[in-house]
């Protein structure tokens, strides 16, 4: 059978102070009036039915997502959050426990896609590839030289738009990205997965087996589970056995993807007013110009300034320079280092 993994356990820390831990960003409505994990399920329902998928999340938002999603499919609680390669062997092992022959679809809960039509039909397509034994990732073509994603490099064709993985490649410079996209053979890495649990379980004893001796074992109890996470490093999939795999594929995506990493998808995701701005909540606006603002208390009233990121919660006021935004996540560890102030994180 087929199964839809949703990954729901990110701190989104790119979207403080909206964004926190008791309230991550997977469980906000950024973009529509749902939540983004609402919106994730949604969009996989037409091909997956709701008793067939499975949140995993950590145990800190088990009781928030019940409520965001009451009787909807089932929710696999990890005792924190290890990154992306943790969950999947912890979810991989207990799906292949209860169904031998089960296929995942792998899909982080704070992703935005269009076309929807397209993405199912890419999803069916992922589905029918996997059961050859692939383990199949989602490629995007780039429009534009986007210093925040990984990239794919794609290699010998397998059929139509479908090619074996040469190479992932980091997140680049300005220079390098713009060189990815005039070769012509590089793909945003997306994120998402479709293979058989079998496959990755073998992949996973192949090329992590520290995490798979620690996982795989069938008569693991609450208590040896909080153990085994404690000790295990946070790392990704594609770090874990992606970049390592001999039988990693990709498939060209059609259809509209943004990972809405941070405040600046907003730009793209809710457009801009004639001076540039995007703007959500109450606001007033005088001779500025190329602001992103995110009001949730009161009225945000700017005069004359310019190239603003503006987050006003009922207990902070976050200002940035929006092109000091990808220095958020370092500002946030000296946050934590700060006793007054970490509360608010």
């Amino acid at each position: 059978m087929v199964y839809a993994i949703i990954l729901a356990g990110g701190r989104g820390e790119r979207f403080w102070p909206k964004s926190r831990r008791v309230r991550p960003k997977q469980i906000l409505p950024l973009i529509s009036e749902r939540t983004m994990l609402e919106e994730t399920v949604e969009r996989i329902l037409p091909i997956v039915p709701s008793d067939n998928i499975m949140i995993v999340a950590t145990s800190a938002l088990g009781n928030k997502i019940k409520k965001i999603l009451p009787g909807v499919g089932q929710l696999l609680l990890e005792p924190t959050g290890r990154n992306t390669a943790p969950a999947i062997a912890y979810t991989a092992f207990y799906l292949y426990q209860r169904d031998p022959d089960a296929t995942m679809i792998c899909l982080p809960a704070d992703h935005y896609i269009d076309r929807c039509d397209r993405f199912l039909e890419t999803i069916k397509k992922a589905i029918d590839i996997s059961q050859d034994g692939w383990l199949v990732t989602f490629g995007i073509t780039p429009t534009r030289p986007d210093t925040g994603y990984g990239y794919i490099e794609i290699g010998e064709g397998i059929s139509e738009s479908v090619f074996k993985v040469k190479k992932f490649r980091e997140k680049p410079t300005k220079k390098k990205a713009t060189e990815f996209i005039k070769a012509g053979r590089f793909l945003w890495n997306s994120g998402m997965f479709v293979w058989k649990a079998k496959s990755i379980i073998d992949q996973f004893k192949k090329h992590t087996p520290y995490i798979a001796e620690k996982l795989f074992n069938e008569k693991l109890s609450q208590s040896e589970l909080i153990s085994v996470y404690r000790g295990l490093s946070a790392i990704s999939i594609d770090y874990a056995v992606m970049e390592r795999s001999k039988i990693a594929a990709v498939l060209k995506g059609d259809f509209l993807w943004d990972d809405v990493g941070s405040w600046l998808s907003l730009e793209r995701l809710l457009g801009m007013d004639e001076n540039k701005n995007t703007i959500v909540g109450k606001t007033f606006l005088k001779d500025s110009k190329n602001c992103i603002l995110s009001n949730d208390s009161g009225i945000t009233a700017l005069l004359g300034v310019s190239d603003l990121i503006v987050v006003h919660t009922k207990d902070v006021l976050f200002i940035s320079k929006k092109t000091h935004i990808d220095r958020l996540k370092n500002f946030l560890v000296e946050i934590e280092e700060d006793e007054e102030m970490k509360k608010y994180l």
